[in-house]
């Protein structure tokens, strides 16, 4: 009945996220902002308990990616798919990666371009907490070929409005 709750929950992020209106409506996420190659991707993972983001030098997440994780005792390792991939369920992380890595090209080229497109990846295991995490490209200041700043600027407005809230 849990697992009820959360697929429809995570249907609901899913079509918010896709159409842009996520900044309208909380759902419970851990969104993670910051810098080019400061370790958001390293982060999430710590976080989820599975090393499933690809991560390298320079701009390595090159279009925000939505990963809704279910703890499912039964499932033993992982059980993985992607949105653009019904059906197909991946089982070993560095399968994810490569999925990951593919669609960012399809999405946002194979330079240093940027994409708005949401990768959505749902994860179920033994080894993870039921939350969903979204890893953001990184902001920079001084754009590379290929490169807007416009578009990075864009996702933070994306997911967290134009002007950020500080809480103190």
């Amino acid at each position: 009945m849990e697992a009820d709750k959360f697929e429809a929950l995570n249907k609901i992020q899913e079509l918010l996220m896709k159409h842009k209106l996520s900044s309208r409506f909380e759902v419970p996420q851990i969104l993670v902002i910051g810098s080019q190659s400061v370790g958001k991707s390293s982060l999430l993972e710590l976080l989820l308990g599975l090393e499933i983001l690809p991560k390298g030098e320079g701009m390595v997440t090159r279009t925000p990616i939505l990963i809704q994780a279910i703890r499912n005792a039964s499932v033993k390792g992982l059980k993985a798919t992607f949105s653009h991939l019904p059906g197909q369920i991946f089982s070993e992380t560095e399968k994810v990666k490569e999925e990951i890595i593919s669609q960012t090209s399809r999405l946002a080229g194979t330079n240093k371009g940027v994409s708005e497109e949401l990768i959505i990846l749902k994860i179920e295991s033994s080894a993870t907490h039921t939350l969903s995490y979204v890893d953001l490209p990184g902001l920079t200041k001084i754009p590379v070929k290929g490169q807007l700043t416009q578009q990075t600027r864009g996702h933070r407005e994306q997911n967290l409005g134009a002007q950020p809230q500080v809480r103190r």
